[in-house]
């Protein structure tokens, strides 16, 4: 990705790229560029080239300027409809709607417009499962046996290679346009037993393959656990409890005020598109959304609201293939280093519709991009409009970008070494390895295990002191007990400090 000041140097050259076939429910690359691609990412589709427009983001971020510029893209670029939500530092700053939810009738897009969101459903699924992890209902490393013996390898396959797309089974739903039985309703329970019954593509977790079909495995255990529909766990355990009124799961329009989805065949007009019939996308892309309600979504996430900080790092942690192989792709999410932040992200796709959402946990920063267009590429603008933000917020907060994850997940990785009275040096600067002796270890390990663990994490502060991170983390027990850990970290990583105060 170029920095703000060079874009502003030179005005980007854009492709309109109108694509004669859509994209799969993919997460990682694809026609949304802003994230790396994953390991044994598909295949990336042909793109034509029909105009170039000369398009010139702003140079540094500014409502305005980002209004007048989603403004021209959608104009320029010919999206039919598109709405963007951007978040700083925990406060929504930018939620906008331009185009057309329909072109007949004509109706605007506005904030209020939901979109198909389509694969970003998968971090909600994973949440879901989490939940009910913390409940002791399930485990992520419970093999698929324990609730479908009958497909195949059950025994296998763990939970959470069907979370992480490393289980093998096949993808029933490869192409890139709806073929005929999928336009027609379905019941998941025997699309499951239909597609997880083939032939592994691969031995579990020797690659990773994108498949929706693990998807559909989980959200069949989630409600048969929870013994309700998996639109009802999200509609009373999520959207109810977060506020997220605009949301929901399941139906192929939600209402006469969404949008509806377009495609392009070989070059020609928008036309309607064939959507997906009942039972198909369920835990895999059924979600309807706005972007406000997902950044209401991104915030939960970051803040620790719905998730215990164990469950949050497993979420957010890459997958290991069998060889050892680090994926980057953790629990229905992303995970790439943008301008040297840690980027969690997950793209949508279905027939008429793209979707992108983005968190920097670091500075609790969101962007989220919803378009009701298959055939125009927004990766571009969502890679201008992240880069703005990602710098915005370096300069606004005046710390240093370290070679690591955020100070709120490190602050937990070493309390809990500190628990259990060891601690990966590695890590550690010389002097603090010296004052953080073996006795003192020791005596703290037993006061601090008596904690538990933090049921919430919050960054209270970062900023810079000596060259280095200073980060300010509160972490919250049970009991209202608060303790709030000091922590200084080198730009390569390397902890300086790790102190721990009432």
């Amino acid at each position: 990705m170029r920095s703000t000041g060079q874009k502003a140097n030179k005005a980007r050259t854009a492709q309109i790229a109108l694509l004669g076939a859509t994209m799969t429910l993919t997460a990682c690359s694809g026609a949304l560029r802003s994230t790396p691609p994953c390991p044994s990412d598909p295949p990336q589709r042909a793109q034509v080239l029909v105009a170039q427009v000369e398009q010139v983001p702003p140079e540094v971020f500014d409502l305005a300027g980002i209004d007048a510029y989603l403004q021209m893209q959608t104009e320029q670029m010919g999206f039919v409809g598109l709405s963007v939500g951007i978040m700083r530092r925990g406060e929504v700053v930018f939620a906008k709607g331009y185009g057309q939810r329909s072109l007949e009738p004509a109706a605007p897009v506005d904030e209020l417009t939901q979109f198909a969101m389509a694969s970003n459903t998968k971090q909600f699924t994973c949440v879901s499962a989490l939940l009910l992890e913390q409940e002791g209902k399930l485990a992520l490393t419970d093999t698929v046996a324990t609730h479908y013996p009958e497909l195949t390898r059950a025994a296998d396959i763990r939970l959470l290679d069907l979370l992480q797309h490393t289980s093998g089974y096949p993808d029933f739903y490869p192409l890139d346009f709806v073929v005929s039985p999928m336009a027609k309703a379905a019941q998941t329970e025997d699309l499951v037993r239909q597609y997880a019954s083939l032939p592994l593509d691969f031995e579990p977790r020797s690659r990773w393959s994108y498949s929706n079909t693990g998807y559909l495995i989980v959200g069949r255990v989630i409600e048969r656990l929870s013994d309700q529909s998996f639109a009802d766990f999200m509609q009373t355990r999520i959207f109810d409890a977060l506020g997220m009124s605009d949301s929901m799961v399941g139906a192929v329009s939600p209402s006469p005020s969404a949008a509806t989805g377009y495609v392009s065949f070989a070059l020609g007009d928008p036309e309607p598109a064939v959507r997906e019939g009942p039972g198909w996308l369920h835990a895999a892309g059924g979600l309807w959304s706005t972007p406000r309600d997902m950044l209401r979504w991104d915030l939960a996430l970051m803040d620790g609201e719905l998730l215990e900080p164990r469950s949050w790092a497993l979420m957010t942690t890459p997958a290991t293939l069998s060889d050892g192989r680090v994926t980057t792709y953790g629990c229905g999410i992303g995970i790439s280093r943008v301008h040297g932040e840690q980027v969690l992200s997950h793209g949508g796709a279905i027939d008429g519709f793209l979707s992108r959402n983005t968190m920097i946990p670091r500075t609790r920063s969101a962007l989220v991009v919803a378009t009701n267009g298959y055939f125009v590429d927004p990766g571009p603008l969502i890679e201008d409009l992240l880069g703005l933000l990602i710098e915005a917020e370096q300069t606004q907060l005046g710390a240093p970008v370290i070679d690591g994850p955020p100070a709120t997940q490190v602050a937990v990785e070493l309390l809990r070494e500190m628990q259990a009275g060891t601690i990966d040096r590695s890590r550690l600067s010389d002097e603090f390895s010296l004052f953080m002796s073996e006795a003192r270890l020791q005596q703290a390990a037993a006061r601090l295990a008596a904690l538990g663990e933090p049921v919430a994490v919050e960054l209270e502060h970062a900023g810079e002191r000596g060259g280095m991170e200073s980060a300010s983390v509160r972490l919250v027990f049970a009991g209202e007990v608060v303790v709030t850990a000091r922590l200084f970290r080198a730009p390569d990583g390397t902890i300086h400090q790790f102190i721990l105060q009432r």
